[in-house]
């Protein structure tokens, strides 16, 4: 077998960023308390939480909106003096305080319902960023167990390249203690080299996956850094249920779904909100003058105008509407448009989230089928490996049976360990689409 295939097989296909690293102080993590740690620290998820807070003091604001309203004004400045009533007056030049005030109060007592359908879409608006959140979790939990699976099997290649290079050196030896020709010996020694290469690279991936997951788990540099608590990754058949089990549980358990559900509840509480800005309030209505100052003359009469020394009060009921010509309606419109866009993606969803379950369902059994087939793969390559070394320890070598049967095992021992990778990824990516965990492995500790 060509060694660039070798090459490719002992090599990660994973990718994963750089982030700071350090060495000291390591303390084990399970992959229950690494997705309890990142969920309690992630910064992306507090930000969500600090959104769905901010809508009780939405509704503290819609509640103020209709409380009544009060403006007062109150000042003092100089005039001159002036004496005489309604008909003739004399002014003199002497300066003397003046004070005025003013008093409006509005206090709406029938809006239609128009605060309780304002208070109704605040709630449903608030229920649509909380499962903003809940898909925020979700999200963390799926790369949390990518980094952490993704960990388990750099460790298991890294061991088994290791083990393979060791294997390689000692056949090397062995060569020279027997005096195999060169061309023997240097297709195994780049042989060797290459294996050399390709450990290096694995334990670079293997530093990546153990830097992101303490990058999840919220650790600092000062702070512990974790490792996971198992040195390799190995199958764990799970049972699986029928695939109604899991739809009905999307059904319940979607936050995507939940979301659009409710933003059609807070768009259509708030359309019925809107279309009562054409209707007219009720409202409670009073409003005062105070004018004080011995400058004037006071004109103590109730048919006589006088701003300078007054007292007046006057309350009742009244209606009052606001005329935006056309506004209002053009709101409307685009609320209802909006409302029917949510039903449409409300339909979109439920028929896609049936197709994707399913499909993410096929990916799982198909990652079961690839386990049990790989399982039997590497099985017979590490017979056939036995075989070429016990015929190595009987001084019979030959070079190409040597690579031939390393690269086959290599092959398929990746390949085992990349289906089995798969199942943990599949039953991660079930439990993201259902909303709620169901690998068995986690959901029943």
């Amino acid at each position: 077998m060509d060694l660039k295939i070798l090459i490719f097989l002992l090599s990660l296909t994973l990718n994963f960023p750089h982030i700071a690293w350090t060495s000291d102080n390591i303390q084990t993590i399970t992959i229950e308390k690494a997705i309890g740690l990142s969920l309690k620290n992630s910064e992306l998820l507090k930000e969500k939480k600090s959104i769905v807070n901010n809508f009780s003091n939405l509704k503290k604001r819609i509640k103020g909106e209709f409380n009544p309203k009060v403006n007062i004004t109150f000042g003092a400045g100089p005039v001159n003096k002036e004496t005489g009533n309604s008909v003739t007056s004399q002014k003199e030049s002497s300066l003397g305080p003046l004070f005025l005030g003013s008093l409006k109060l509005t206090y709406p007592i029938w809006t239609w319902g128009k605060k309780s359908d304002l208070i109704r879409a605040a709630s449903y608006g608030k229920d649509v960023e909380k499962e903003n959140v809940a898909i925020q979790k979700l999200d963390i939990i799926y790369n949390v167990k990518k980094f952490y699976y993704g960990n388990l099997l750099a460790k298991t290649l890294l061991r088994f390249a290791e083990e393979t290079e060791t294997d390689v050196l000692d056949i090397i030896k062995t060569m020279k203690e027997k005096k195999a020709s060169k061309e023997d010996r240097y297709r195994i020694e780049i042989l060797a080299s290459e294996i050399k290469t390709k450990v290096i690279e694995i334990k670079k991936q293997e530093k990546l996956t153990i830097k992101a997951l303490n990058f999840f788990v919220g650790r600092n540099d000062n702070e512990l850094t974790l490792k996971t608590d198992k040195n390799w990754l190995e199958f764990q058949k799970r049972p699986l249920k029928k695939d109604q089990y899991y739809l009905n549980l999307a059904k319940n358990h979607l936050p995507q779904l939940k979301q659009i559900k409710s933003g059609i509840k807070a768009k259509s509480s708030l359309l019925s909100a809107e279309k009562k800005n054409k209707y007219p309030l009720f409202v409670f209505l009073a409003e005062g003058k105070y004018g004080k100052t011995s400058q004037m003359t006071d004109q103590k009469s109730s048919f006589s105008y006088d701003p300078y020394n007054q007292k007046v009060l006057s309350a009742g009921f009244g209606l009052t509407l606001d005329i935006d010509w056309g506004v209002t309606s053009s709101k409307i419109e685009t609320i209802k448009s909006e409302l029917t866009q949510l039903r449409l993606k409300k339909s979109f969803a439920k028929r896609g989230m049936s197709l994707k379950v399913m499909q993410a369902l096929e990916d799982l059994k198909s990652s079961i089928e690839k386990v049990k087939y790989q399982k039997r793969s590497k099985k017979y390559a590490k017979k056939w490996l036995s075989r070429v070394v016990m015929a190595v320890s009987m001084g019979l070598l030959d070079s190409k049976k040597i690579s031939d049967v390393y690269s086959a095992r290599a092959m398929t021992f990746k390949n085992y360990l990349e289906a089995v990778y798969e199942n943990y990824m599949a039953w991660a990516n079930l439990s993201k689409l259902i909303g709620k965990e169901v690998d068995p492995l986690l959901s029943e500790k």
